[in-house]
This record gives structure tokens, C-alpha cells and sequence, in this order.
């Protein structure tokens, strides 16, 4: 008989959400594209592998897929922002 454990793929929540929100996809909502999500990996991996490159490992690569993840979601917040800003001004609301 074979084993599962619950928490088998837990490891890779982190980077498949990271992969989404790095690839454009709004949290808030919206549509998003394979392509970008596809991107996103990318991007992450590339991170990855440079850091695993300087020797660190474990904790380090999770804090940095996080601090990833907020500023993506910090650009994604900002650009938001000013597409409201620049609709607004061209509709001459305020």
C-alpha cells in the first residue's frame, strides 16, 4: 500500500501563486494569460537559481519568493492607480 500525506505538495503553493501574481495576473481580480503565469515561473526560477548560486538555501528562498509576491502586488496596486487617475482626467471626473 502506498503513503499520502496531506501536506505532500505544499512546497510549491508558494511558488505557483508567486508564478501567478508575478505573471500579471490581478489579484483582485481579472484575467490573466498562460503566457504570463509562464513568464512569472521564469522570473522565479531565474531568482531562484541566482540565489542558490551564491550558496543560500532553505528559509531565504521562501522570504524572497514573499518579498516577490508584495512587489508584485505593489506594482499591480500602482499601476491600477493611475489607469483610475488618467480615466479620470480624461472623463474630466475630478
Amino acid at each position: 500500500m502506498a503513503t499520502f500525506w496531506p501536506a505532500l505538495g505544499e512546497i510549491y503553493l508558494l511558488k505557483s501563486i508567486a508564478s501567478v501574481i508575478v505573471g500579471g495576473t490581478p489579484v483582485t481580480g481579472g484575467i490573466g494569460t498562460i503566457l504570463g503565469t509562464f513568464i512569472g515561473g521564469l522570473i522565479l526560477e531565474l531568482i531562484e537559481t541566482g540565489i542558490l548560486a551564491v550558496g543560500v538555501t532553505g528559509f531565504w528562498i521562501r522570504l524572497v519568493h514573499g518579498v516577490v509576491i508584495i512587489v508584485a502586488l505593489i506594482a499591480q496596486v500602482t499601476i491600477r492607480e493611475r489607469e483610475i487617475r488618467r480615466m479620470r482626467t480624461i472623463m474630466g471626473i475630478g
